[in-house]
């Protein structure tokens, strides 16, 4: 069992159940706690980024891709959509239509990247997955956290 923080949230954590493919979201008092990467809920899906034997995965419900230069991530914006894409070798193997909820972007005036990365999960995710020194970062972070 791993155990994620609920992606922007401080006070929920997120236990993923591998065998089963579950995802059970609770209430975390303490003001840490040690956890193996972050899972995220929309659209009734789960989605999580984790650590597991040195690699960097991506899971969406029972759907697992190792976060690697072996798929190539793209996110499409669109003026109500985004599309969030993995291809390899040219063919599509995973695709996400999601509405973004740019609750920050509507509310703050100083909003920029930083914050869009903080407010959209796939954002963040595309930017993890582009930058080969940023997905050794993100595994380096999580094994000192766990």
């Amino acid at each position: 069992m791993k155990i994620l923080a609920y992606w922007n949230s401080h006070f929920l954590k997120v236990s993923l159940c591998e065998e089963k493919v579950k995802f059970r979201r609770s209430i975390n008092l303490r003001k840490s706690f040690s956890k193996s990467g972050w899972a995220y809920k929309q659209n009734k899906k789960w989605f999580a980024v984790y650590e597991d034997n040195n690699r960097l995965l991506f899971r969406c419900d029972d759907v697992e891709f190792e976060i690697s230069s072996e798929f190539k991530c793209t996110l499409e914006r669109g003026s109500t959509l985004n599309t969030f894409v993995l291809k390899a070798n040219e063919n599509v193997v995973f695709r996400f239509e999601y509405r973004p909820s740019m609750f920050f972007a509507k509310h703050d005036s100083t909003f920029d990247t930083v914050d869009l990365e903080s407010d959209d999960f796939f954002e963040w995710l595309s930017y993890i997955w582009t930058d080969p020194m940023v997905v050794k970062d993100v595994k380096s972070l999580l094994k000192i956290s766990h």
